[in-house]
């Protein structure tokens, strides 16, 4: 029961750091005028504050600014609603968040990329509808290079299991 209580909650408040910036295409009309600073007189949860951060700041906003015009489509109205949640994957096991080390691979094939690799602490990810992933796509010399994707978590290969979160346990 909790759990649908802070989602739906999280659902009345998805979008609002992005609502002013992004509101030329009205996705955001309908979305309450509370800002992430006011959620301390609502809620003093640290957990509810992480949701709403990695949704707002470290999905929505980054897919608004860099993402293509499909994945614009299919994805930022239903973020900003709060019709679907967004997960940011870039820690792992070895080398932490260090996103120089990452040692999840995505290799270019006829359809895209098929990304291969395990993240760790993936805030969101439980409940998640997509992902940003980060992942090496060069070589491993010293000018590696680390791409960002965006990946619907319902995607084939992809799996997700329950985390505890010390002490954040509502992130999934």
């Amino acid at each position: 029961m909790r759990a649908v209580f802070v989602l739906s909650f999280v659902a009345a408040l998805a979008g609002c750091s992005t609502m002013e910036k992004m509101n030329p295409v009205n996705w955001f009309s309908s979305a309450p005028k509370v800002k992430p600073a006011e959620l301390e007189a609502i809620s003093p949860s640290a957990t509810l504050a992480v949701i709403l951060t990695v949704t707002n700041a470290l999905v929505l906003e980054p897919l608004a600014a860099c993402g293509t015009p499909a994945q614009r489509s299919t994805w930022l109205g239903r973020l900003a609603s709060g019709a679907a949640l967004g997960a940011f994957a870039l820690s792992e096991e070895g080398a932490g968040s260090d996103a120089a080390n990452q040692q999840a691979r995505a290799l270019a094939d006829d359809r895209g990329y098929r990304i291969s690799g395990r993240k760790v602490w993936v805030a969101n990810a439980e409940q998640a509808d997509v992902a940003i992933v980060f992942a090496s796509t060069g070589d491993d010399g010293p000018r590696r290079r680390v791409t960002a994707f965006l990946v619907p978590l319902d995607a084939p290969g992809v799996s997700r299991q329950a985390c505890d979160s010390l002490g954040v346990r509502g992130l999934g």
